[in-house]
């Protein structure tokens, strides 16, 4: 037998190719991550279309099996509460449900399938058998029947650990094809985090409840929401000129907006308790579209890392824009709220508040924590120092606003956000212009995202921000209407973009830095507010213009 395996996110396709039988069975996998789609995006279910192609002279008999067990993979959830089953039947839709905790939370699993009167196909299914063990019952009947067995003698009631089972039988002729339908749905829909602090609800639940339904509905919507990514997909795909790295990178790449222990909730009026900050802007945002974050990565458990989202959010700007935008709205709300815990953070010693004003949060909490309640998780470096998330929060609010599907005479956002623009400007020029020119610097300590690498005086990575942002606060300004702000932006880029020039530029490159020991370096990503701004508004980047050299 061989086995090829393909992916373009957020479908994949496994091919087994019996050679001996005259077999080839492909299962595709589709998931609904659906672009500009805010409801069936949101749910936990996955598709599996089964097709399998007998090139055999004979008609042959296949049955196609689909377990599923309790926990995680993980031996800490193996037996952690009695598991219980409950097969369902929802028109043409067959399953089995399998209920159990998770961390003591509630979970459960269902696994179905479609079958219908016209079909020549039977559905079998197994309501419980030992995960743990041989399996001896199971494959027997598999074996002898080509069906499941209902039951598993080897499994007693009030068990923690179970396995369920959902089954098609059909005949395939020679030299056709058929296909059968299967779907996973996991349904946890109330969760909190590690300092229990509070309850959450999952943003699906407003659509759909309980796992059986969340089956049905996936085997019903699945041709649809293929139609959909196909829409998406297709234009990409066939375009002439982009080589084939480029388009898997452009939709493998997105797996971290589902795999990055992504979360989005129904928003809670009760949450205004806590977070006095919340705007009511950002309020009737959350209602509609409900509260989204993603970990930072597996290791670095944090909840929208904001310098690391600044690169990664052109996805959900492009895709989800008003999940997007919801983000955006709250992180403006964060600016002026302060943590008044003192802490000493590792690198350096230094003892400073947990979240400065006038700042933008490195992260919003860290969920072993209470995110969202307990802010800036990061405790290596003092991000109230750092030169590039408040400039990075500037850039970012006028891609959204540019992103935005809006009314060309919506300015609801860009006035939501322009205060805590001035204000960080202002903070920037006040703070971190050690000498008076327009330009701010770097203090040689790990004062920027890239933290293993000190930067020292003027810097091609922060003065780039810089100069991007006074560019961007400009048009914010203008787009407004005041006038005398975007004069004084302007003024003060035209004599910062001659100072970076001056201080970096060599004749053929511009320095990493003025400074450090790395001075000479480039860095790969040290022009990245000139690329940010021509990414998004190339005649604003055309004003900065240090490429000109």
């Amino acid at each position: 037998m061989l086995l090829k395996a393909s992916g373009l996110y957020p479908r994949s396709w496994t091919c087994y190719d019996i050679r001996e039988l005259g077999l080839t069975v492909v299962i595709r996998q589709i998931s609904p991550v659906l672009p500009n789609n805010y409801e069936d995006s949101s749910l936990p279910v996955s598709c599996f279309v089964v097709s399998v192609l007998n090139e055999s002279d004979s008609d042959l008999e296949v049955s196609i099996a689909f377990t599923f067990r309790n926990g995680t993979g993980n031996r800490r959830w193996e037996n952690e509460s009695e598991c219980t089953f409950a097969r369902f039947t929802d028109g043409d839709v067959t399953g089995v449900t399998l209920a159990h905790t998770i961390s003591q939370l509630p979970c459960t699993y269902g696994i179905a399938t479609t079958s219908n009167a016209t079909s020549t196909s039977h559905v079998s299914v197994c309501q419980g058998f030992e995960p743990s063990k041989s399996g001896t019952v199971l494959w027997r009947c598999l074996r002898d029947t080509g069906d499941l067995p209902v039951g598993d003698s080897e499994c007693n009631p009030g068990c923690t650990e179970l396995g369920v089972g959902v089954c098609q039988r059909f005949i395939v002729p020679a030299n056709m094809s058929r296909t059968a339908e299967f779907a996973l749905a996991w349904d946890m829909p109330d969760v909190m985090f590690g300092a229990s602090g509070r309850w959450y609800r999952r943003r699906y639940t407003r659509f759909v409840k309980g796992a059986s339904c969340l089956c049905a509905r996936a085997l019903r919507r699945r041709e649809q929401w293929e139609k959909a990514l196909d829409k998406w997909q297709t234009p990409i795909l066939q375009h002439p000129q982009l080589p084939e790295w480029y388009k898997s990178a452009l939709f493998n790449e997105l797996y971290f907006i589902t795999d990055g222990g992504s979360l989005w909730f129904e928003y809670d009026d009760d949450w205004s308790k806590n977070e006095t900050q919340l705007s009511n802007y950002t309020k009737e945002l959350m209602r509609q579209y409900g509260r989204f974050g993603y970990l930072e990565s597996w290791e670095y458990r944090m909840v929208n890392t904001y310098d690391v989202h600044f690169y990664a959010s052109f996805a959900l700007a492009q895709l989800w824009p008003n999940i997007e935008l919801t983000v955006q709205a709250e992180f403006t709300d964060q600016i002026e709220h302060s943590v008044d815990i003192h802490i000493t953070f590792h690198m350096e010693g230094d003892v400073a508040r947990q979240k400065t004003s006038s700042r933008v949060p490195h992260d919003l909490g860290n969920p072993a924590d209470e995110p969202w309640l307990c802010t800036n998780a990061y405790v290596m470096h003092d991000t109230g120092k750092w030169k590039d998330l408040n400039l990075k929060f500037v850039l970012t609010s006028w891609r959204d606003h540019v992103a935005l599907p809006r009314h060309p005479d919506d300015l609801s956002f860009l006035e939501h956000t322009w205060p805590a623009v001035q204000k960080l400007m202002s903070e920037a020029i006040l703070e971190w212009d050690q000498d008076g020119d327009g330009m701010i610097e770097n203090f040689g300590k790990a004062d920027q995202t890239y933290d293993a690498w000190r930067m020292e005086g003027v810097s091609a990575y922060c003065g780039s921000l810089w100069l991007a942002s006074l560019r961007v606060a400009a048009e914010m300004a203008r787009t407004l209407g005041y006038e005398e702000c975007e004069k004084q932006y302007l003024h003060m880029l035209s004599n910062a973009r001659k100072v970076f020039i001056n201080r970096l530029w060599t004749g053929s490159y511009f320095r990493f830095c003025e400074r450090s020991r790395s001075r000479e370096s480039i860095m790969a990503d040290q022009l990245c507010g000139v690329w940010f701004l021509q990414s998004v508004s190339p005649h604003l980047a055309a004003d900065v213009s240090v490429l000109a050299q």
